[in-house]
């Protein structure tokens, strides 16, 4: 299936961890991947207007290749077999941009059910593109609690689209195993098209 956008990795991750809370599965193996970096990539990136803020800004997405999977399993058959359990993935939150909505509305939006009052860590969705950097900023001024964010995968490696949430959502799960941020972390799994989602990872 082609999937141009972040958004359908995202749904991925979603619809495992609703297998599993549904007791429809017990282990999911949930990502994507993509390949973005030839020139028929580019030119539908460009026709979609990805592009955009490199012109208007200096600055914007830079396409990524790669593949990134998650493992979801029940707690206690995981726990029972001593397997490596980097993190609980409490809670999920997709939501779509409608025609009338901002960005930073529709981001807030996700991100508000997530979050505790006082403070909040996060994975930044933050790519280059300025117009989604300042939505994701808006987003984050507008909740009632002070914002920490502790990693910017894509400014390192890239928009991975389709694999981008399983590579945020993974990395949010091996800060909190590795002890690098506190009991909960929210990575932001924001981008273009429409389905924009957000997970809450806390310390199992």
């Amino acid at each position: 299936m082609y999937n141009p956008w972040e958004g359908q990795g995202a749904q991925a991750v979603a619809a495992g961890s609703a297998a599993l809370r549904h007791g429809e599965a017990h282990c999911a193996l949930v990502g994507g991947c993509d390949v973005k970096t030839h020139e028929l990539g580019s030119i539908a990136l460009e026709q979609q207007g990805v592009f955009r803020s490199w012109r208007q800004h200096g600055a914007g997405c830079i396409p990524g290749e790669g593949a990134a999977f998650l493992v979801l399993e029940d707690e206690t058959p995981a726990r029972a077999r001593s397997a490596r359990v980097y993190a609980r993935l409490r809670d999920c939150v997709v939501k779509t941009v409608a025609v009338h909505a901002t960005r930073s509305r529709v981001y807030a939006d996700a991100l508000r059910p997530l979050v505790q009052a006082g403070s909040c860590v996060c994975v930044s969705a933050g790519d280059g593109d300025t117009a989604l950097a300042d939505a994701e900023t808006d987003a984050l001024r507008g909740l009632e609690c002070s914002v920490t964010v502790v990693a910017r995968p894509k400014a390192q490696l890239g928009n991975l689209f389709a694999a981008a949430a399983a590579l945020q959502v993974g990395l949010g799960a091996a800060l909190i195993r590795d002890g690098r941020v506190g009991s909960r972390v929210v990575a932001n799994c924001f981008g273009y098209g429409s389905a924009q989602a957000a997970f809450l990872l806390e310390r199992s």
